[in-house]
């Protein structure tokens, strides 16, 4: 572990706050809920987690006699943005239950972004302790999904809705989202660990990933890989050695995978199958996956060229005939608020990670770009919980960096 462990001494705050996070990032409450293990829905636990962190850090403030300012303007600008464009779009709308309930969740997420916002912003010591917790989350999910390789349906039954055969989730219950929360932990979390641990590190991660047969996930881990190297975070020397290892690794563990899985009651072996034969063509391969991510991307860029300029309406792509939404963050706002909503998520990143200087500049690089990146393949980045944890540390580290770098400049 980092020797700078020792210079941030765990508060009680910290503790509060990191393991709100941990909880969250891990997906506990939505996993609960979904699995029917617990009847507290997502919401309770967010209205819980603020109430407790109001009574932490308020009184303090208030003794002070100020309440300081964690929003930077373009953070600032981006929620009155989003805000504005669905009430915009929302107000004629037909107010069905559909619609509303996609209103209600995008306004749900903006409070839970600005709570984790305010909890993390401005105090060092608590970032430190998240990016902690958020490291521990990696190993639950590391260890959860290889687990649940070996003995599939051990988080999510056989007969459940959310059952997915032969692709390990754990807590997440979407193997995409599983990829992708096992990524964005390794970017928050790399450079706490000395240099001689990443190269095990983000190969521990990739082997997590495999067995999520995420595409997403498995193409961004190589571009994160790279970014990596490129701000200093991996050696070059060690980037190449991970390529190596990956590439000698699936040669000889590629056959006896397959010969596994295909051992295994209930695994969904075409459906494996068919995304392991992507990788090598990607433009023949038909598996189902494929074919219904271009169904529902060919049929939301067509409503969105018959209407580029005004969209089609909120929660557009949430009641067409469809059973699913668009598989993309990009299509799905373009669906509904025309050409601008092509520049949500875009925005929201460059808000997050404007002038971030020091550590914050070398997470937020592979940050944005893998954001970026999983933007083309989920379409609930901006509301994830998940993701949303990462984008509130991601910008209170921002926002702390300028403010060091303002008073070292100052002086």
């Amino acid at each position: 572990m980092n020797t700078s462990t020792y210079r941030y001494p765990l508060t009680y705050r910290g503790l509060i706050v990191s393991v709100g996070a941990g909880i969250f990032f891990t997906n506990i409450p939505t996993y609960l809920y979904c699995i029917k293990s617990s009847s507290i829905i997502p919401l309770y636990w967010i209205i819980s987690l603020g109430f407790i962190a109001l009574l932490i850090i308020l009184p303090p403030l208030l003794i002070r006699g100020r309440i300081p300012i964690y929003l930077s303007k373009p953070v600032v600008c981006w929620i009155f943005f989003y805000l504005l464009i669905n009430m915009i779009w929302f107000v004629p709308s037909d107010l069905s239950d559909i619609i509303f309930g996609v209103f209600r969740e995008r306004i749900l997420s903006i409070l839970f972004f600005l709570l984790f916002l305010f909890i993390l912003s401005g105090n060092e010591r608590v970032q430190f302790w998240t990016r902690i917790a958020l490291l521990f989350s990696v190993f639950i999910a590391v260890v959860s999904n290889l687990y649940e390789f070996l003995c599939p349906f051990s988080f999510v039954p056989l007969f459940s809705e959310y059952a997915n055969p032969g692709r390990s989730a754990g807590f997440y219950i979407n193997a995409n989202m599983s990829g992708s929360a096992l990524i964005l932990g390794m970017i928050f979390t790399i450079g706490l660990l000395p240099q001689k641990y990443r190269i095990s590190f983000v190969l521990l991660v990739l082997l997590a990933i495999l067995v999520t047969v995420s595409r997403a996930a498995l193409l961004g881990w190589p571009i994160v890989v790279f970014v990596f190297m490129r701000v200093h975070l991996l050696r070059r020397s060690q980037a190449f050695f991970a390529m190596i290892i990956v590439g000698l690794s699936l040669l000889f563990l590629l056959p006896w995978y397959l010969e596994y899985i295909q051992s295994g009651n209930n695994i969904n072996v075409e459906n494996i199958t068919q995304r392991i034969d992507w990788f090598s063509n990607p433009f023949s391969s038909k598996d189902d996956s494929s074919n219904e991510r271009h169904y529902v991307a060919k049929l939301s860029w067509e409503m969105f060229t018959n209407s580029p300029l005004w969209g089609n309406g909120i929660g557009s792509t949430e009641v067409w005939s469809h059973e699913v939404s668009t598989h993309n963050t990009y299509l799905r706002f373009m669906a509904d608020f025309g050409v601008i909503g092509a520049f949500i998520l875009p925005l929201f990143l460059l808000a997050v990670v404007w002038k971030a200087r020091g550590e914050a500049r070398q997470t937020a690089f592979p940050f944005a770009i893998f954001v970026l990146f999983f933007g083309f393949f989920s379409h609930n980045v901006v509301e994830d919980y998940v993701t949303l944890v990462a984008f509130a540390l991601m910008a209170a580290m921002t926002y702390r960096s300028r403010l060091s770098d303002d008073k070292i400049i100052s002086n």
